[in-house]
């Protein structure tokens, strides 16, 4: 069995290969690289993958950095996950290399200059006219796309493939902007029928074997510190109720199939006996946001949040080492 670990950035274009290998359904292991506290420039990331940016794949100690490759890879190791259609000759194979370097290349960046202007000109003025620019050049790549897929249901026809994942992704980058996608009705469906079918992880911790395996108070803790250990389960049942480590578990393995937050799961979110929710692959919409900030049960993710913010008050990357 191949040993995969996959480096990546939440919101970056390292979702891909995770979606690829969550459809390929062998074990993986995630390392988070923190970009706002500077880890992609740390010695120990630059060592493994020089350019400073994600994703990284490293199977078996062998290091392979950009999507085209990787996600190549990844179809050519795996090709019963079927992440690229069967290529029956060399120019079918050299087709779908193009379509990945399409999104890595032609929609990728774009997609940045649409979602962090200040990066390419710190100027206020300069920046509106960075992202108008970007926008008055990524619409007909939309118009492109909105073509092919008012033609067949996905980018090769009936069947997702990873390319599906890629062009969701840019959507989902663009869209989250001031980027009015509305007029584009075929890409948008595709967005909506590919929430039903990535399979997609929500939490960085994936439990394995039986969730019950799991416990959050240890015998040994119990014995050697029982004054700690009341502690801890009395701030666990003010925080979660009746709610076992298990059951939690149980919760983010049922959400996994979920690739964004939807108003209608918002009842969920302010469930009193699910206090913390698994939380999903981008934020709930503003207003959403602001009703689940009136619930109490949402302060303890407030101030986690803040002293994330705290964190991040340091000067922003530089615009070169940095993939959004």
């Amino acid at each position: 069995m191949t040993d995969i670990v996959l480096y990546f950035a939440p919101d970056s274009c390292a979702r891909v290969p995770l979606i690829a290998l969550e459809e390929i359904g062998q074990p993986y292991r995630i390392e988070v690289v923190a970009f706002m506290k500077g880890q992609h420039r740390s010695d120990e990331y630059l060592a493994l993958n020089p350019k400073g940016k994600v994703p990284t794949l490293v199977a078996d100690g062998n290091v392979l950095t950009e999507n085209v490759a990787i996600l190549s890879w990844l179809s050519d190791r795996f090709p019963e996950a079927r992440l690229l259609p069967p290529a029956p000759d060399n120019w079918s194979r050299a087709q779908q290399v193009s379509d990945l370097a399409y999104c890595a290349s032609g929609l990728h960046p774009l997609v940045t200059r649409l979602r962090i202007p200040q990066f390419f000109c710190d100027v206020p003025p300069g920046t509106g006219r960075v992202f108008a620019m970007a926008e008055t050049a990524m619409r007909p790549n939309f118009a492109l796309i909105d073509r092919r897929l008012a033609a067949q249901r996905w980018w090769y026809g009936e069947h997702w493939s990873i390319v599906d994942a890629y062009i969701n992704w840019v959507w989902f980058r663009v869209t989250g902007t001031a980027f009015d996608g509305s007029s584009y009705t075929n890409f948008a469906r595709h967005d909506d029928e590919s929430h039903a079918v990535a399979n997609t992880v929500y939490s960085l911790f994936q439990a394995k074997g039986s969730c019950d395996d799991y416990c959050l108070l240890p015998p040994d803790l119990k014995s050697a510190n029982p004054k700690h250990a009341e502690e801890l389960d009395t701030q666990w049942g003010a925080t979660f109720g009746s709610w076992t480590l298990s059951k939690l578990l149980f919760k983010a393995r049922e959400s996994r199939s979920r690739t964004r937050y939807r108003p209608e799961y918002r009842k969920e979110f302010l469930n009193a006996s699910f206090v913390f929710p698994v939380f999903l692959d981008d934020l709930p919409a503003p207003n959403d946001l602001a009703l689940i900030a009136l619930d109490d049960t949402w302060k303890p993710v407030y101030e986690a949040l803040k002293d994330l913010d705290d964190e991040d008050e340091a000067q922003p990357p530089a615009a070169d080492s940095v993939r959004h």
